[in-house]
Formats: C-alpha cells, structure tokens, sequence
C-alpha cells in the first residue's frame, strides 16, 4: 500500500491523501489548504474564474496528477485554439496549459480511472474545499449528512468554479452570435443543465467495497454533524485507518453510547498497519466539553437586560442545539440564520431523531434582513429561496406555489404556504428593537451591520460562540467587530466580549491516548503544525511525518 500526501503537511487543513494499493487508488478527502491559499487570495483578489485551477496550481496549491481533474478546467486544446485565433504568439500557449492528463485520456492510456472514488470525512472547507476542480464522473463516498451539507453549501454560496461540490455547470469557450457586438469572437459558454456529481453513501459500520478497497465509515464527534473516519482494507491485505477530523468532548460525546464511545469501542486495539492521524491541537492538554458551553451561555444570557446577540457558524448544528436549549430555558426567541434553518429542516426530513423538528426545540424564528430596495420585499430575496422559506433551493413547482401565495397574499393566500414562511413569521430589525430582551440573535461579524438598524440598548450583550481567530484576516475582521460593539454600546473601548467555544479536535492529551489503545504499526501524521511531538511521544511506534508529495510505500 503506498501514501502520497497532497495536503495537510505541517499545516492546518487541507487534506488531500492519495492511496494506491494492488493498481486501485483513492483520494482521502481533497481540501483547501487555507493558511497557503490566503497568503497569495483574499475577498477582492481571486483566482480568475476561467482559469481557476490554473491559477491556483501555478501557485503551488493543487497538486498536478493526471486523470482527476474536470476536462472544462484543462480544456487546453480549446482555449489554445481560441486564443490562436486571436492572434496569441505560440511562445504564449504556456499560459493556456496545465500538463496533466484529463479523465478521458487517462482512461484511454490506462484502461481504468486514476481514482475510484474520494473518501470525504466531513464539510469542513479544508477537506471539502477543492473538490470542485476534480472530474464530475468521480464518485464522492461520504455519510448521507454530509451529502445534504454539500449540497446546502453550494445552495448558499456565490457561484465560483471550486464551490461545484455538488452539481457542475461545465464551462468550454465559444463563439459569440451573429447578433453580438462582437459576432463570432471567443466567448464564455455555461452549460444551462447542471450535473450532479454521484455520491455513494455510506451506513456507519457497513464495510462496503469500492473498487478493489473495502471501506468501512466510522462516525466520529467533530464541530458538525456527519463525520466520519474510515477504515481501508486494500487488495494487498493491508489496512489503513484515517481519522479525518475528531474530537472526545462535543456534544456527541456525551452521555452513555455516544459517537465517541462506541468510536473507541471499534478502534481499542484495531491494530491498523498504517494510522492516518489529525494533530491540530496535538500541544495542548485541556480539555472541556459542550455542557460547558451550555453552563456560560445560560449564565450570560440570562443576566443580560437587553438583546443576547450569539456568533456561532451556521453549519454548527451541535452548537445549534445549544443554544436553543439555553433560549427556552431562558425564555427568549431564537432568531437564526436562515440557511442554519434550511439546513436544519432537510436534516430533519432525513432523520428526524438525529434533528428533531424545530418546533420541539422552542421558539425558533428565522430572521430576515434587509435586502436590495430594503422593503423586505420577497423579489429582493428571489435568488435566494433559503431566506424566504426553509428551503435550500426552489423547484419549477415551489416558484409556481410562491407565485400563486403571493398573488392572493391579501386574501390569506401567504398562510400555510411554506415557500414564504418567513414573510409572515420571520423576526426584523424593527421587531428586536421593540423589545430586545425577548430575544437571542445569531449574528457574527458578516452580519453585524444588523447593529444600524436594532440599534441594541444598554444592557446588551454580544457572546462569541465559535472558533478564536486563526489567520491575519480573522484577527483583522475581530478588530473590527470590537469597532462596531463599541459604537453601539455592546462593549466598552476597553472591554473584551465574553467567548465561550469547544474545539473540534482532540487535545494532545485525548489523541495520543486514544492512539495508544489503537496500537497502529505506522502513524502518519497530518492536520498539524507539530508532527515531532508524535515522534516524541508514541515511542515504540514508527511516526511517519510526510513529505509534500513523497509516496510512502508500505
């Protein structure tokens, strides 16, 4: 069996594995390397949209193999040839080609795929994050929540060649039409019909074969629902365990029969040949859990006079939980975001005892901003279906019924009508104002504008619920929410905001113990900015600590 890793090297993030054994392979989630990716991009410098994955390999931050990645985004004989005829020099065509083979011609060479499939752990951006660039036919093997996390991902997110997680809307350059301005000069063409990308799921703890590997998914406790570690067993009749991301102190690790106990249940003396490990906090040794959590958050929220506003990430449905627990115990409404709502209710229709529907949990609205004419007027939201109802996109029929509750909206016609729940139900600005205490608002700072039009009294609170701040951006965007806390009185000039937060991965601590009762015979570490501490620490053990883009045969 042989490991090559693509991602994931002495870094936070980014993963991306390949693993071949007996003329079979597969990739190991395949995600953004962040802290790389943001040292060259941030929100106004992109990689450009028709050279996306050019761009971002000539920068070093894909890897460059044959055979996996979408023919649209190679496409090099096709733009060559459009660029030719617009009179680019020959010595220019370096600007137009990125040496690797396609799917196609992979294929033709070698008889099969370069890849059978990529083994997603989660959606998180940096597993998840780069997979829009690789060939649509190959197939994405997750759990069925993080099917539905893809999905809404892509429902909710600008349009951009690396967010087609989901569904592809290939790209090829054409002419333009008799009728253009510039008849039958280079163009851009979009394919109208969108493919979605075949996702095989997986049944926790069903060894399933995919291609010449048996694969075996193993959900484990992370910052979001859905994860999954995997067990390979490859042709060879070596076995290779990757943890993905993981953690022993989330809200899925409480209680007896949790994610967490039967996950060390299955893994006690496994005795994998290779261990695939995340280290992110691999230094550290605290570690609390997400009653802890709970316990702050009911402690401020109910001493606070004035609106609660609480900043947690939208696709955290444990922390969702959360703090709907902590506003029903404090008698407060919940407005949340409305994609967290979306999200929420195609969880529930798929597994209604994993996420209860929304009513059990208490009094939870959505809350509608303000958009483009600023009336709450349902065109200004007609892009994005999720603000208006809980849904994550509008079908051919859910625009007609929306179209027809509308048109008799003064007859009752907006009742019942889900599509447009929010017109009728959805908490506003001018709501909060009415009487803040009577509220909990989601809101970070993408949303703090809200600030202007609630205008929070005195006594207001404003509680960050998610990650500390880990990148030069993130520090600079917290400066600046502390700017907007203290011009509405939230936050005194010298007063830190109250943070209360529960990591998604394991404490050093956790993991080394959780390694030792494993026993693997190779541990290859990755997610980390330290891999020498578990050369330090698992003595007896053979610690691998990889190479950019060295194959590790074993």
């Amino acid at each position: 069996m042989k490991v090559t890793v693509f991602g994931g090297v002495c870094e936070i993030g980014g993963n991306k594995i390949l693993v071949e054994d007996g003329g079979s392979a597969l990739l190991l989630d395949f995600g953004l390397p962040m802290g790389r990716f943001n040292s060259f991009f941030d929100e106004f410098v992109r990689p450009r949209t028709s050279n996306h994955l050019l761009d971002v390999a000539r920068l070093g931050l894909v890897p460059e193999i044959d055979g996996i990645y979408r023919n649209d985004m190679l496409a090099n004989a096709v733009r060559w040839h459009a660029a030719s005829s617009m009179g680019v020099p020959p010595e220019a065509e370096r600007m137009y080609r990125l040496d690797c083979a396609n799917y196609d011609d992979h294929i033709a060479s070698s008889g099969s795929p370069r890849v059978q499939a990529v083994l997603l752990t989660h959606a998180h951006a940096d597993h998840y994050g780069q997979i829009g660039y690789l060939d649509q036919r190959i197939p994405i093997v997750c759990s069925p929540v993080t099917r539905i996390l893809c999905e809404a991902i892509q429902a909710v997110s600008p349009a951009s060649p690396d967010s087609e997680i989901y569904e592809v809307r290939a790209k090829s350059v054409g002419t333009s039409s008799d009728r253009a301005t510039f008849p039958e000069a280079p163009s851009r063409v979009n394919d109208r019909d969108p493919q979605v990308r075949p996702y095989q799921l997986l049944d926790a703890h069903a060894p399933t074969q995919i291609g010449a590997f048996s694969v075996e998914a193993i959900p484990v406790d992370h910052s979001l629902a859905g994860c999954c570690a995997f067990l390979i067993r490859g042709p060879s009749g070596r076995t290779l365990f990757y943890t993905g991301d993981v953690r022993f102190h989330g809200l899925y690790s409480l209680g007896p029969n949790s994610i967490s106990e039967r996950l060390r249940g299955r893994t006690t003396d496994l005795r994998p040949d290779i261990l695939i490990t995340e280290g992110t906090r691999i230094t550290e040794a605290t570690t609390d859990d997400e009653s802890d959590v709970r316990r702050r958050l009911h402690e401020v929220v109910s001493s606070t006079p004035g609106l609660a506003i609480v900043d947690w990430a939208w696709k955290d449905t444990a922390r969702f939980q959360t703090v709907a627990s902590v506003a029903k115990e404090t008698g407060r409404i919940l407005c949340a975001n409305p994609k967290l709502l979306a999200l929420w209710s195609t969880l529930s229709a798929h597994d209604p005892n994993e996420f209860p529907p929304l009513d059990t949990l208490g009094d939870i609205r959505a809350y509608l901003e303000r958009s483009d004419t600023l009336t709450y007027s349902p065109a200004d939201y007609q892009a994005s279906p999720h603000k208006l109802g809980p849904f994550l996109r509008w079908d051919l029929d859910d625009k007609e019924l929306a179209r027809r509750a509308w048109e008799s909206r003064n007859s009752g016609g907006l009742i019942g009508c889900s599509q447009l729940e929010y017109l009728t139900n959805a908490v506003r600005a001018y709501d909060i104002a009415r009487d803040p205490s009577k509220y909990i608002l989601q809101a970070g700072y993408f949303d703090i504008q809200e600030l202007i039009d609630i205008d929070p009294p005195p006594g207001s609170v404003y509680v960050r619920a998610a990650t500390e701040p880990f990148s030069d951006e993130m520090r600079l965007d917290e400066a600046k929410l502390k700017n907007w806390l203290q011009r509405f009185g939230v936050i005194a000039s010298d007063e830190q905001f109250p943070r209360t937060h529960v990591s998604g991965h394991a404490s050093g601590t956790d993991l080394l113990e959780w390694i030792r009762e494993m026993r693997p015979s190779n541990v290859v570490p990755v997610h980390t900015e330290h891999p020498e501490v578990f050369t330090n620490e698992l003595s007896g053990m053979a610690v691998i600590p990889p190479t950019y883009g060295e194959t590790l045969d074993f």
